[in-house]
């Protein structure tokens, strides 16, 4: 995940080795936000996943705080709208003492939650044959009791299975002045997709 530049988050997923030949995946994800909020700009996904293939992309307009899609749809969110990402960013750039615990609004293909990171203690965590210190995180969805209706016809692996109700996300970021997220984890019925930085 780059966040070297200000307000701009880029993040992109591949599969490696054996993966990689039998359901090669290779998706970006683009959010640009508010960096004195974290509320999302802009925002798009391009997915190449499989046979699946697939742009989206959504803008908010400010003044009336819509979030209008690429597919000609719009949503009415709250002015500090949150994205997965944007909470990402977060953990990376501000202080935990700021957003532990506390809740956002977060945007999810046209279905509104509230979010928050739970920071859960300072671990070595074992990455790439070494043991690196880390910010232990969990972040949990809890969906808004509405009848939102995901506005996204498909959606790719990562988006779908992030928001599942019996998910548990966790993330790991290095201790110290240069933050960064090493690790993140879902874990669904007892099968976790981990995903580790490699250093290019």
């Amino acid at each position: 995940m780059d966040t070297d530049s200000p307000g701009t988050i880029d993040f992109t997923t591949r599969t490696v080795g054996l993966v990689d030949i039998i359901w090669p995946v290779d998706n970006t994800y683009s959010t640009k936000y508010d960096p004195a909020t974290f509320a999302v700009v802009d925002y798009e996904r391009k997915i190449k996943q499989g046979s699946h293939k697939q742009t989206v992309s959504f803008t908010r307009q400010v003044d009336t705080n819509l979030l209008e899609y690429g597919n000609d749809e719009a949503v009415e969110r709250p002015a500090d709208v949150q994205t997965v990402f944007t909470m990402l960013a977060r953990a990376v750039l501000q202080d935990k003492a700021i957003f532990d615990t506390q809740w956002y609004p977060l945007e999810h293909e046209g279905r509104q939650y509230q979010t928050r990171l739970l920071w859960a203690g300072e671990v070595d965590e074992p990455i790439g044959g070494r043991d690196i210190t880390c910010d232990f995180y969990r972040l949990d969805l809890v969906p808004v009791q509405k009848a939102d209706v995901a506005i996204i016809d498909g959606s790719d692996y990562f988006s779908e299975h992030i928001i599942h109700p019996d998910a548990v996300r966790q993330i790991w970021v290095t201790d110290g002045d240069r933050k960064k997220i090493v690790k993140a984890a879902v874990k669904i019925y007892g099968i976790s997709v981990v995903a580790e930085l490699i250093d290019e």
